[in-house]
């Protein structure tokens, strides 16, 4: 949430992460990552999350109006609005890139 903060635990939208990044460093197979409305910058990382066919890692906005603003940085992957890599299985539903 972008009045979440990183220090919370993310498991209430009253307790809500702000970068949907750190929500990515947390979840395993079989959990949902709802993303409110508002701006997120990035780049957004996730990397090494595995999830299964049967049970996949899913990011996705609650609203019509998460967004994804990217990041000014030229170098290499922090330049991407978002970033999945060395990952299986993450969905990623519903997010608008401004980039």
């Amino acid at each position: 949430s972008p009045a979440g903060n990183d220090l919370n635990d993310g498991l209430t939208p009253a307790t809500a992460w702000r970068q949907i990044s750190r929500a990515a460093t947390q979840v395993g197979p079989g959990d949902v990552v709802d993303i409110a409305d508002g701006s997120y910058a990035g780049p957004v990382l996730v990397r090494y999350l595995q999830g299964t066919a049967a049970s996949p890692v899913v990011f996705r906005a609650t609203g019509t109006a998460a967004v994804l603003t990217g990041s000014s940085n030229n170098n290499n992957d922090d330049r991407n609005s978002i970033f999945v890599g060395e990952s299986s299985y993450v969905v990623v539903h519903g997010l608008r890139s401004d980039e």
